[in-house]
């Protein structure tokens, strides 16, 4: 609503143009000072009565310089700034949607990991390729008594590369250096299950009273599949999803709904704390399909507050269970900091290089910043990237089953593989999904009419501006035959040529063009770049994201600028080549004196 943006193309329009006009005076004499003073010709003559008269009489000139700086700021400005709004539909559809589409849980709430598959999409569309993605929040600490939330985006490193129109504002290391950065290893240290395996037992002696016995099971396309184990005497059974490739990777121990459901109810309604539970439970060596996978628990740790003792082909688990859970893992080193890409906000509170982010819980994960950005595509406000196997294991040591891909990104060749994919994925299965298209959303922004009338409404500014600035170069010429009439017959009647004379007309046109022109480039430039910075809203008038960058166009503009030097120069050599052609010097009608 502030007024003062309406008026910004006209004020600096303006601004240009009379910064042109004063510097037009000095123009003639630096432009003598580059002809060779023995120079000879025709041209060196017609060239020195040019700077003669405007020197003698610069005001025409000098407003004809303004009139032009500023049609041509108006030109290049149109140019420009089209070209940013429709940059701003590609850039902004790309940040929905990196890739060719992205797939995510509908209204049936179907994971979108469980529909989508690498093989399935290649087979539909060659060349396509499944990028599963985890998206998961979590907190930093601003200071002892608040936080700020952070998105945790988990993908393959070698998705990056793939991302569509990566931008310099998204961060400083392109995205084949991110992706190197981010790699992580995360190795697979399960025990197998056997593909078709369709049960899961697990011997146990103990008590399990009023608890749950999750088995946490990993498949090849890294989806989590928790498996509640059901108590048939001593042996913890539970059906195996079909899969493959998969592996057994935790055994959790957590109060059932019940008793969970009790804990927090005396405790946030009658203020009384319950105790733990407590109790010890010896795990014996896992089976499916009735044959004994091929290694034991006896290897595997316990998190605190429980405590694990291995035993011969056995683990003698003692847990202690408060609202909490107690998970059985391989044993391995301790878990380095994950490689992240962090917002810069974020990245300012890390310690030497590490931040620290709270899942819940009192579980928390380690990233190492290894790069800085304003922002990422699909996120708003703070974030952090990071590999997707490494943050599933962290976010399901925290709830078993929440490190399955909350979405998939689908990729494939440009062209009619592209085209392919999209059809694709608007057919089943893939139609239980959420299915969002990169080029469905830049087609429907650039055919908004909102933004359809705004970019007809900058191309018909700059039609007017040429025309504009073509009509006063060819004004000038006229207006300057005319008001020389008595020195051109002064000039002819001496002896000068009349083609020399009508080079001289020429000239002094040529001289305004060569000033105003670039003065006019660069304030239009000028112009594009303030408007792309104080007007953020896009054509249709919403606000962007990510915001607009300037897109200079230069061919477009080039070819605009190029048509109204023709325009101009052409009509000015038509009006002076008109001039004195009589036999004789026509006295002219004013009077000389």
């Amino acid at each position: 609503t502030d007024p003062l943006l309406s008026l910004l193309p006209v004020l600096t329009a303006v601004a240009g143009g009379l910064i042109a006009a004063r510097f037009w005076p000095l123009a003639p004499r630096l432009i003598a000072r580059l002809i060779p003073s023995r120079a000879a010709g025709s041209r060196a003559a017609g060239l020195r009565i040019a700077l003669a008269g405007a020197a003698r009489r610069p005001l025409r000139p000098t407003a004809t310089v303004a009139v032009l700086s500023a049609t041509c700021a108006s030109v290049v400005f149109a140019g420009a700034y089209r070209a940013t709004i429709d940059r701003g539909a590609a850039d902004e559809a790309a940040y929905r949607v990196p890739m060719v589409a992205r797939l995510t849980t509908g209204p049936t709430l179907i994971r979108a990991a469980d529909v989508a598959s690498g093989p399935a999409l290649s087979s539909a569309a060659p060349g396509a390729v499944a990028y599963p993605v985890l998206r998961t929040s979590a907190t930093v600490a601003l200071t002892s008594a608040e936080n700020a939330s952070v998105e945790l985006v988990g993908l393959d490193p070698a998705a990056l590369p793939r991302m569509a129109r990566w931008r310099p504002d998204y961060s400083a290391a392109d995205p084949t250096t991110l992706s190197r950065r981010l790699a992580t290893l995360t190795p697979r240290s399960g025990i197998a299950i056997p593909d078709g395996a369709r049960m899961l037992t697990v011997p146990a002696t103990g008590s399990t009273f009023q608890l749950d016995v999750i088995a946490l099971v990993h498949d090849a396309p890294g989806r989590s599949l928790p498996i509640t184990l059901a108590r048939r005497g001593d042996v913890l059974v539970g059906d195996l999803p079909p899969a493959t490739g998969r592996t057994l990777d935790a055994l959790t121990l957590r109060e059932d709904t019940a008793a969970a459901s009790r804990r927090q109810h005396t405790t946030g309604e009658g203020g009384i704390d319950q105790p733990a539970r407590t109790g010890r439970v010896t795990l014996g060596q896992p089976a499916a399909a009735g044959r004994t996978l091929p290694h034991d628990l006896s290897g595997w740790s316990v998190t605190a507050p429980g405590r694990g003792t291995p035993a011969a082909g056995r683990l003698v688990l003692d847990y202690r269970i408060a609202g909490d859970t107690t998970t059985a893992a391989p044993a391995g080193p301790p878990a380095a900091p994950i490689s992240a890409y962090v917002d810069g906000a974020t990245a300012r509170l890390a310690r030497a290089g590490v931040l620290s982010l709270d899942l819940g819980q009192g579980h928390r994960i380690a990233v190492h910043v290894v790069a800085t950005g304003a922002r990422f595509p699909t996120t708003r406000g703070r974030f952090a990237v990071v590999d997707r196997a490494a943050l599933a294991q962290a976010v399901d040591a925290v709830t078993p089953g929440a490190g399955t891909p909350t979405e998939v990104w689908v990729w494939a060749p440009s062209g009619d593989h592209s085209r392919a994919l999209e059809a694709a994925v608007r057919q089943e299965p893939y139609d239980r999904l959420a299915v969002e298209s990169r080029a469905a959303i830049e087609h429907s922004l650039r055919t908004d009419p909102v933004a359809v009338t705004a970019s007809r409404l900058l191309l018909g500014t700059a039609a007017a501006a040429l025309l504009i600035g073509a009509l006063c170069i060819v004004l000038l010429v006229g207006a300057e035959r005319h008001e020389s009439a008595g020195e051109l017959f002064a000039r002819e009647a001496e002896g000068s040529r009349p083609g020399t004379l009508r080079r001289a007309l020429f000239a002094r046109a040529a001289a305004v063009v060569a000033i105003g022109v670039p003065f006019g480039i660069l304030t239009g430039l000028a112009l594009a770049r303030a408007t792309t910075t104080l007007v953020a809203v896009t054509a249709a008038g919403t606000t962007p994201n990510p915001p607009l960058l300037l897109a200079a166009a230069p061919a477009a503009v080039t070819a605009e600028l190029a048509a109204l030097l023709v325009l101009a120069l052409t009509g000015a050599a038509v009006v002076a080549a008109g001039s004195l052609r009589g036999q004789q010097p026509i006295m002219p009608d004013t009077d000389l004196r």
